[in-house]
């Protein structure tokens, strides 16, 4: 079983919900992807499952777990940065620059204008 792109479609199962406006659904979403993968899936994999947690939470104005899911994809894209692993292609796209501009995001969304100009 592909365990990294099971996570992936779950992830962006989550990505859709929170575009649609169930957040607290995308953060549900968000997490059993993570759990079910931790310890089994490419750092940067998990990082994108906790950028698009980060996300669904500050949809529902949750600052600390919202911060909590950045800081932690954060912590697992420098993982990923620093080891050379078995990345699937598909996950390329997500590195520092688009955690940024995510960051950004979450924070306008938590009404923070200043932390989302520090990103």
């Amino acid at each position: 079983k592909d365990v990294q792109l099971g996570c992936y479609v779950l992830t962006t199962m989550a990505m859709q919900s929170l575009l649609r406006g169930f957040a607290s659904e995308a953060v549900d979403m968000a997490q059993g992807a993570y759990e079910r993968a931790k310890g089994r899936a490419a750092p940067r994999v998990l990082a994108f499952t906790k950028l698009i947690e980060a996300r669904a939470h500050a949809r529902e104005n949750n600052p600390r777990a919202a911060s909590r899911a950045l800081a932690a994809s954060e912590d697992l894209i420098s993982q990923a940065d620093q080891s050379a692993g078995d990345e699937p292609a598909w996950i390329d796209f997500y590195h520092h620059a688009r955690l940024s501009a995510d960051a950004a995001e979450i924070f306008r969304d938590l009404k923070n204008p200043k932390a989302a100009l520090a990103w």
